[in-house]
């Protein structure tokens, strides 16, 4: 994402779903999981640029921006949504949606 930037984004898209179908999910939840993993490449870009990072990350500030919006947006935004998609659609319970989410992120 740091160099070719949107362009990738449908890779993304193609190997997280052949990935989900391999880990056999059902369709519906496969394709869900894609387009969470595609919108968090592109939630990436936008704070990036939004936080006008570096792309060769040489300051302390880049390194720490990037991870902090990694840790703290990034993964908590697929672990919350990708659940919450799981949960109603098919394999996991509500009761362990706390768990796979900490587990996720």
């Amino acid at each position: 994402m740091l160099i070719y930037g949107q362009v990738v984004i449908p890779g993304i898209f193609l190997g997280q779903l052949l990935f989900a179908f391999a880990s056999g999910l059902a369709p519906l939840s496969a394709i869900g999981i894609s387009i969470i993993n595609s919108m968090e490449a592109y939630l990436a870009i936008l704070l990036f640029n939004a936080f006008s990072l570096d792309k060769q990350l040489q300051t302390i500030k880049d390194l720490f921006l990037l991870l902090g919006g990694i840790l703290f947006i990034l993964q908590p935004f697929s672990a919350l949504l990708g659940n919450t998609l799981l949960t109603l659609l098919d394999p996991l319970h509500f009761s362990d949606f706390y768990h796979n989410a900490f587990v996720w992120w």
